[in-house]
């Protein structure tokens, strides 16, 4: 029979692991958004059907090895052929607000960048019609921490926004003026999953200190 160290050696081995199955996928979230809410800056941003090509459907955010997979739907075709359509995703820490920007746009390039410290990444892609998939390496994002927010945006830009649809992925929002409208889901621990893990590690704890008790009292009886 192993002895009250061993115990709670293992107690803290198994809280360790409920800890890293909350954790894992950290990165994973994703969102849906409604058609026809694209904003027309230029004209007091009033809502239009005008561009199927940046009317976001869906974007996701995966982890997949050493790298993290975005993945972005429009309700027409992605087509970066124009120097002033882009597709980006903001990737910022909660805990820093530090942040980065995934890039897709013409002539069909994909990058991680930052202005301010300098930050360029090439990434790869895969375009498949209303479809884009942009595979990034995680040592593109070394210093925004997470957990993330991740905003997908597709939109004209001249100097500034002209035409803009946009969803964010990493809480719940409920909007009708095109600048998101997101049915989110994120596989961070919620509040609800970490008081399950501290029920779970209190409730082994009694298990472990009940069964040292039953052996103590064993041991003393020989």
């Amino acid at each position: 029979m192993m002895g009250k160290k061993g115990c709670i050696l293992i107690s803290c081995i198994i809280f360790i692991l409920f800890i890293g199955s909350a954790l894992a996928g950290s990165y994973d979230m994703q969102g849906t958004d409604p058609t026809n809410d694209v904003k027309d800056l230029e004209n007091g941003g009033i809502l239009t059907s005008d561009y199927p090509n940046l009317d976001i459907i869906s974007a996701a955010v995966e982890e997949n090895g050493d790298n993290i997979v975005f993945t972005l739907t429009v309700l027409g075709e992605i087509v970066p052929n124009d120097s002033n359509i882009r597709y980006v995703f903001r990737i910022t820490s909660d805990e820093t607000s530090n942040y980065v920007d995934l890039y897709f746009k013409n002539p069909y390039l994909s990058y991680v960048f930052r202005m301010d410290p300098y930050l360029k990444v090439d990434c790869t892609y895969v375009l498949n019609g209303d479809t884009v998939v942009i595979t990034a390496p995680k040592t593109a994002f070394d210093d925004v921490s997470t957990p993330w927010s991740v905003t997908a945006k597709a939109k004209v830009y001249v100097s500034q926004d002209k035409v803009l649809d946009e969803l964010v992925l990493s809480y719940e929002t409920d909007s009708t003026d095109g600048s998101s409208s997101s049915s989110s889901t994120s596989n961070l621990p919620s509040f609800e999953a970490i008081t399950i893990i501290i029920v779970l590690f209190m409730a082994i704890l009694i298990i472990v200190a009940i069964v040292f008790v039953v052996w103590s009292k064993k041991k003393r009886s020989k």
